[in-house]
């Protein structure tokens, strides 16, 4: 299951990063991003673990919320001062922005960014944390495996890219084996998405 998900990225630096400008792609994207999370569901109900185990514990707004907007300030200033430290490149805005047209669009794009965050600490955080702890992994090696994974599904990002999305990773899968809950992450994630995407356009993210 991870190695269907994480391949295909790990080839977009030789074949090139699909970009989904039109409402039949983005209607596809989100399609698919909605089957693979319901199989993960499925993967996660049929291993006998307790929900809690996989971070979904009962949401609690105010806490959930402030332990996300710290996270949030984490994913938006650690990374890029990781990578600009180990000598990585700080990417530029894009030489072409590509925005949606008209508001369907605009509003399929939303729920890609916000389904796409959420799969990703679904399959990365709550799904890989379990599964390395029971094949024996202690939690912190189990956090750094499952970053170095999240590094290698950005591979089409370039260096930089794998750098600050592993720091992301770490910061992402601290906070979930430490309070056992998914929501701050999941909502730290899809606010980092949308606001990048907001200020530079989806070529930033791609």
């Amino acid at each position: 299951m991870v190695l269907a998900f994480v391949v295909p990225y790990a080839l977009y630096p030789l074949v090139g990063e699909p970009a989904p400008r039109d409402t039949k792609s983005m209607l596809w994207g989100i399609v698919a991003d909605a089957g693979t999370v319901g199989v993960l569901l499925y993967l996660l109900a049929r291993s006998g673990v307790e929900w809690q185990r996989f971070g979904f514990a009962p949401m609690r707004a105010g806490e959930d919320l402030l332990c996300g907007a710290c996270l949030f300030a984490f994913f938006w200033y650690v990374p890029p001062l990781v990578a600009a430290s180990l000598g990585f490149a700080t990417p530029g805005t894009p030489e072409s922005i590509w925005r949606p047209d008209g508001i369907g669009l605009w509003t399929l794009t939303g729920a890609s960014i916000v389904l796409g965050a959420f799969l990703e600490e679904l399959l990365f955080r709550a799904h890989l944390l379990q599964r390395f702890e029971q094949a024996g992994c202690s939690v912190a090696q189990a956090v750094f495996l499952s970053a170095l994974l999240f590094g290698a599904v950005h591979t089409y990002q370039g260096a930089t890219g794998v750098c600050t999305s592993i720091v992301f990773g770490l910061g992402a899968g601290l906070v979930v084996a430490v309070t056992q809950r998914l929501w701050p992450a999941v909502a730290a994630h899809a606010a980092f998405n949308v606001l990048v995407y907001a200020r530079y356009g989806v070529d930033a993210i791609q």
